[in-house]
């Protein structure tokens, strides 16, 4: 390419006229001369045919940057593995004021090959011109990967169940059956939060969004299930028997602020109802309960059961006489024997009162009368006391509070309390010497139950009977001691 202006030919002078100038070698005039060296040969003849020659060299440099122009920033689609190469690229556009556009070389940097990995991995990319004069100018562009395949949603539907709290947060990871994309993706489920009033079946979304922010969604049947059984707490209640021996225990006793995820549908305890004989010890309750998502459970009380009502006192005033001994005994369970408890009358104090010459006229006896919990009351006796008559005939056994069934070689008042019981029992006696005593119970089928034998004293005697554990029942009392025969009636209740 020819790259300068035109040159002005040389002017010949002679010192006569006539002169002619011819080029012998090199451009002519008004020639553009190429980039390099380019020599240009004159000759001037004069008229006469005289002649001389001259040349000079025209040299010219190509100084110019080529101008090349790069593609705005590209973007390259990610593959199936999310990877990429930068690729090759050409100028937009490419000259050069010396340099044909086909023979100005151009490279890149990197070369195509290098990969891109990720999406939005990018590289800036250099494109170099260089012209026939080894002039050079570059541009630059970005190549970025961009992940452009949206991602598959796989869904799969499932059961899940509340926790004890009531609630639920749906992890995505519960409906997922396996989503996939080319490159990294994130999934989100919706709606993820569940109640109590979300049992049964429930429709959920599934949404995948990759790095790209392509989407992808898909649909599963979710069922919440309540599987938590109520959280059962109980206390220990004590409750009281009333007047008629009796007490209820209710629900509300017993739970001691059970709680449930969802709510308590029902709650029952398996035994309401209590009686004196259930004072000793304490009664074991079972509290039940029942969610309203149909889940049991249950928790385990231990009820005390009292009495706090004092029996009633009834005392009888009595005549009685000397004995040839000089003495006369009295017992307390006789003279108080109609008292009445809302459960039984457990003792007698005194058990038993011994007057003398002494106490001849009226003596006031005051009887307390206590109940198997302890509760007491009294009430007074007057104990009308007379003198030795001799002979006298044996005091029939109007004091006794059972009833006498029979009498052997002599009427014989023994005394048994207390009556009805509901565990041990005393039988009191009184003897004019020491003696062999045999006391027996017998059921009302005739078989013997229990027997003691024993060396009864001269006085007062009082022997307790354990007779716990029998079945509530009439017993027969049965007492001998020489010629000393009696029986009683004895009843035993729960």
């Amino acid at each position: 390419m020819f790259c300068c202006g035109e040159l002005q030919p040389p002017v010949g002078a002679d010192n006569c006229s006539g002169q002619t100038t011819t080029q012998t070698s090199g451009l002519p005039t008004g020639s553009s001369f190429p980039v390099g060296a380019t020599t240009n040969a004159f000759r001037v003849t004069d008229a006469a045919g005289n002649s001389v020659t001259c040349a000079f060299t025209v040299t010219v440099s190509d100084t110019q940057a080529p101008l090349i122009v790069c593609p705005s920033n590209q973007i390259k689609p990610a593959n199936g593995t999310c990877s990429g190469t930068v690729g090759t690229w050409a100028p937009v556009s490419l000259s050069d004021n010396c340099t044909p556009a086909g023979t100005i070389t151009v490279s890149q940097t990197p070369p195509p090959t290098t990969s891109l990995l990720g999406h939005n991995a990018s590289v800036l990319v250099t494109l170099t011109a260089t012209d026939g004069s080894g002039n050079m100018a570059s541009c630059f562009f970005t190549v970025t990967l961009k992940d452009q395949t949206p991602p598959v949603a796989k869904c799969k539907s499932g059961s899940v169940n509340l926790g004890i709290n009531g609630t639920l947060t749906l992890l995505p990871a519960s409906v997922n059956n396996g989503s996939t994309d080319n490159c990294s993706f994130s999934l989100m489920v919706t709606p993820n939060m569940f109640t109590c009033s979300n049992i049964g079946f429930n429709t959920v979304t599934l949404k995948a969004t990759d790095a790209g922010g392509n989407t992808a969604t898909c649909t599963a049947i979710v069922m919440v299930k309540d599987i938590s059984g109520p959280n059962a707490l109980c206390k220990n209640p004590t409750i009281f028997l009333n007047d008629a021996g009796q007490a209820t225990l209710t629900t509300a006793q017993v739970n001691n602020g059970s709680t449930d995820n969802c709510g308590i549908g029902t709650m029952s305890i398996d035994k309401t109802s209590f009686n004196c004989s259930e004072i000793s010890g304490r009664q074991p309750v079972i509290l039940s309960m029942t969610d309203v998502n149909g889940n049991t459970s249950s928790c385990l009380s231990y009820v005390t059961v009292k009495d706090a009502i004092a029996p009633t006192a009834l005392c009888e005033d009595v005549i009685v006489e000397l004995g040839s001994n000089g003495t006369a005994t009295v017992y307390g369970a006789d003279l108080a024997g109609n008292s009445t408890d809302n459960c039984s009358v457990w003792s007698y104090s005194p058990v038993a009162k011994v007057y003398t010459s002494a106490h001849l006229g009226n003596n006031n006896l005051t009887i307390t009368v206590k109940d198997f919990s302890g509760n007491a009351s009294t009430c007074v006796s007057v104990v009308t006391v007379g003198p030795f008559l001799n002979p006298s005939p044996l005091a029939p056994d109007h004091l006794g509070s059972e009833e006498s069934l029979s009498a052997g070689v002599s009427d014989f008042a023994f005394h048994v309390f207390p009556n009805p019981t509901s565990g041990d029992v005393a039988v009191a006696f009184e003897l004019l010497a020491d003696q062999p005593v045999i006391i027996r119970v017998f059921d009302l089928q005739g078989r013997m139950i229990l027997s003691h034998q024993d060396l009864g004293l001269e006085g007062e005697n009082t022997y307790w009977l354990g007779l716990k554990g029998l079945t509530p029942g009439m017993y027969i009392v049965d007492f001998q001691s020489e010629g000393l025969k009696g029986q009683k009636r004895l009843v035993v209740q729960e």
